[in-house]
């Protein structure tokens, strides 16, 4: 039962691979980019550093991905405590 559940959510997150929901959060003057779908990350000085990081960040997991014949399904989702930051 629990592998079931754990496919149904893989397939999910692979649907909705075409938008990424990223939170930008400002942590001791660090600008942190978080994915929620997927527990990719990226940080920088500025918000359009951390963005650009994070654009790098996902190509880098994506080429692993393709290297190791994973997918990002295979990514657990982010932590908890980034999920409640929309709440």
């Amino acid at each position: 039962m629990q592998n079931l559940q754990k496919q149904k959510r893989k397939q999910k997150r692979k649907n909705s691979m075409d938008k990424l929901d990223v939170v930008l959060i400002n942590d001791g003057g660090m600008h942190v980019a978080q994915c929620l779908q997927y527990d990719i990350a990226a940080q920088g000085d500025t918000i359009d550093d951390a963005k650009q990081a994070f654009e790098y960040a996902v190509a880098a997991e994506i080429g692993y991905c393709i290297s190791t014949g994973r997918t990002l399904a295979d990514l657990p989702a982010a932590p908890k405590c980034y999920w409640n930051l929309l709440s």
